[in-house]
């Protein structure tokens, strides 16, 4: 599912704070957006070039966006409460080492039940490549109109939206 995604999306909550650099590598190598739940928000710099804010009810618009562009989304350590706003509609690979939060609240195409760092780590091999900048670019989420970008500006998130 990793290797055909052209729009990955990374959402990241508070499970995910031992992992987080090895969430963040993940993000660079495939090329995702890595997007926050609330509890989740910090876990990424707002300025680091793959943050795309926090989702949800006390979240933002382009987060949101970013969710309903991607394909596929990857939860790491995030339950999906109602409130988180995780599209439903989307292939979603979950990974949580709660067991019992694995497809509590949405189904999901893939449910991983293990330590987040160890499923970075195992799964960094089995992609495809890497892709260059260049290529990443071609593949990223459509560009912004000019004022969905100055509003994107507010949240740091811009460089991700622009034609490069």
């Amino acid at each position: 599912m990793i290797n055909a995604a052209r729009r990955p999306l990374i959402v990241i909550g508070h499970g995910a704070v031992a992992a987080r650099d090895a969430v963040i590598a993940l993000a660079q190598r495939i090329g995702a957006v890595v997007v926050t739940t609330f509890k989740g928000k910090g876990l990424i710099p707002d300025t680091h070039p793959n943050a795309g804010a926090v989702l949800g009810r006390s979240g933002t618009p382009i987060a949101s966006w970013f969710m309903n562009e991607a394909d596929p989304i990857i939860a790491l350590g995030s339950p999906f409460v109602n409130r988180t706003g995780i599209e439903r509609s989307k292939p979603i690979i979950e990974v949580d080492f709660e067991r019992m939060q694995l497809v509590r609240f949405h189904p999901v195409a893939l449910p991983v039940w293990g330590e987040i760092a160890a499923f970075c780590a195992a799964i960094q091999p089995r992609l495809a490549r890497s892709l260059s900048t260049a290529e990443k670019n071609e593949l990223a989420y459509p560009v912004l109109s000019d004022s969905a970008l100055s509003a994107a500006n507010g949240f740091g998130v811009a460089s991700r939206c622009r034609n490069h």
